[in-house]
């Protein structure tokens, strides 16, 4: 197992007071509920938000019946920040949307099926300091700061940020 995939599941697993692990009590259903989503092909639109995400990491491609197919890409945060098109780097709030409040935060796997704990990490465009920006895990729902040299996976979204 990566030592990525140790840590996503470690924060998955964080334990109770009673040493059981969280997810075992857990009595809600991960995810934000499917009808909050238009979904067409590998494309996601989020109907509370207003804003369309890609359904699979960058480097992955959506195939119908079989979902996020290839392995997510890392790069650093300088290379993500060069991407153009309509497509962008989501902010640290942006990808916050995608969490539920249930037990397990995470973000709903009808709609991202590509996300998993050996590639949970992603860029998001919200700089903390000069040198670090805050990246958002998928499968957990936690916040880091991270150096801008580091290598994680790229979520991309388009359309204007949500109101606050």
């Amino acid at each position: 197992m990566s030592p990525r995939a140790l840590i996503a599941g470690s924060i998955l697993m964080c334990g109770t007071a009673m040493g059981a692990p969280a997810y075992a009590q857990c009595t809600k259903e991960p995810g934000l509920p499917i009808s909050r989503y238009e979904i067409q092909d590998g494309q996601v639109r989020d109907k509370e938000t207003k804003l369309t995400w890609q359904r699979c990491l960058m480097g992955q491609k959506w195939r119908d019946g079989a979902g996020c197919t290839g392995t997510p890409q890392e790069i650093t945060w300088a290379q993500a920040q060069k991407l153009s098109g309509p497509w962008r780097l989501p902010t640290k709030d942006e990808l916050q949307t995608l969490m539920s409040s249930a037990c397990l935060k995470s973000a709903n796997s009808e709609a991202f099926p590509g996300f998993n704990l050996q590639y949970p990490e992603v860029w998001s465009s919200t700089e903390t300091v000069p040198g670090q920006t805050w990246i958002v895990n998928l499968t957990g729902g936690a916040e880091f700061n991270a150096l801008q040299s580091a290598k994680n996976g790229v979520l991309l979204v388009q359309g204007d940020a949500p109101p606050r």
